[in-house]
């Protein structure tokens, strides 16, 4: 669960920064003409927001799994011991 969490929430990052939801949107003109500095402003704002989303879905995962792993372990446990 913590991998996949790092890994969704990189995902989610990068999408919400895309479309705006993260990060407001540039004025319009503010990249006329500079291609390579839109590239580069845009690699940097994806890679930061993903950073940033797979630490944070780590986090949550990481407690998501200590949450539901010791009580199904505790459970399989107890079922085990019946047999």
């Amino acid at each position: 669960m913590c991998i996949g969490g790092a890994i969704e929430g990189a995902m989610l990052g990068c999408v919400f920064s895309l479309d705006g939801t993260l990060f407001p949107e540039a004025a319009p003109g503010d990249y006329a003409g500079e291609l390579g500095r839109l590239i580069a402003d845009t690699g940097v704002l994806l890679f930061g927001a993903g950073c940033v989303g797979a630490v944070f879905g780590l986090v949550v995962g990481l407690a998501a799994g200590v949450a539901l792993g010791l009580p199904l372990a505790a459970l399989l446990g107890t079922l085990s011991e019946r047999d």
